[in-house]
């Protein structure tokens, strides 16, 4: 196995299917800094190894992920230097993601929230729980959906429909996603890491060049839109510096203290 902060890299398997998984159980697989930046850059090997050709990521335990890390987030809204890392790794998430020559497909059990949505979410393949918990998430701490979703959402669903999902900040569970565009498919709770498994064999048994270029013909759409995500993105960290953010930072600190003390 190689390892990089908290997320593991699985053997290769017979099929050429390669496991990525976000592997913080106890925190909903909450991503600091370290994760988020090892996630702007993981992509860019499996293009170097000829015998990777699909690629699967999700997250240990109950949850895709729950987004950046409560103290890793306070660092950004206080640290220039912190938020400006952030805003590279944020931009290279999406970036590696749709650049990476191999298909990526994304088994999403539980809740994932903002960077947890951008990995899900980007993904060439989405596979949802059912029961599965989508949330945009950036409002209630006084941002802007930056990280992928202005970007990512009206194209999949619609510019109506994703103007009131993210101005009113509701979640989706995996079954609505599905519905909307939003994912690929839902399945039964449980059942979301067989199924994309199950996907990438199929791929996995198609003309490599043929599959990897469908890859990139699919997504030229979103790289015709990329300015759109750049705006977002610079938007999104202009936010971190208000103090509604700092407060809503300290409320939730707050409310994870005594939740954990009761």
């Amino acid at each position: 196995m190689t390892h990089v902060p908290a997320i593991e890299v699985g053997e290769v398997n017979a099929h050429g299917i390669v496991l990525v998984t976000i592997k913080r159980p106890d925190r909903l697989n909450a991503l600091t800094e370290m994760e988020h930046d090892a996630l702007a850059t993981i992509w860019t090997q499996f293009d170097e190894r000829p015998e990777v050709k699909v690629v699967v990521v999700t997250g240990e335990g109950k949850a895709f992920s729950a987004g950046g890390d409560l103290d890793f987030v306070r660092e950004v809204t206080q640290d220039d230097t912190v938020r400006a890392n952030a805003w590279w790794a944020a931009r290279g998430i999406v970036k590696g993601v749709l650049d990476c020559r191999k298909p990526i497909i994304s088994a999403l059990e539980g809740v994932a929230v903002g960077a947890g949505n951008a990995v899900a979410l980007m993904a060439d393949i989405c596979i949802a729980a059912e029961t599965a918990k989508i949330v945009d998430g950036h409002l209630a701490f006084g941002a802007s959906p930056g990280d992928h979703a202005a970007f990512l959402w009206p194209l999949a669903m619609g510019v109506n429909r994703a103007r009131g999902k993210l101005l009113l900040g509701e979640a989706l569970t995996g079954s609505e996603a599905a519905d909307l565009g939003l994912v690929y498919e839902a399945v039964p709770k449980g059942k979301t890491l067989s199924r994309a498994m199950e996907l990438a064999e199929r791929i996995a048994g198609f003309d490599q060049f043929a599959v990897q270029a469908t890859k990139v013909s699919t997504n030229g759409i979103l790289k015709q839109n990329w300015q759109t995500f750049e705006a977002g993105l610079a938007l999104e960290f202009m936010c971190f510096t208000n103090g509604s953010t700092r407060n809503a930072l300290v409320e939730a600190s707050a409310l994870k203290t005594k939740s954990s003390t009761n």
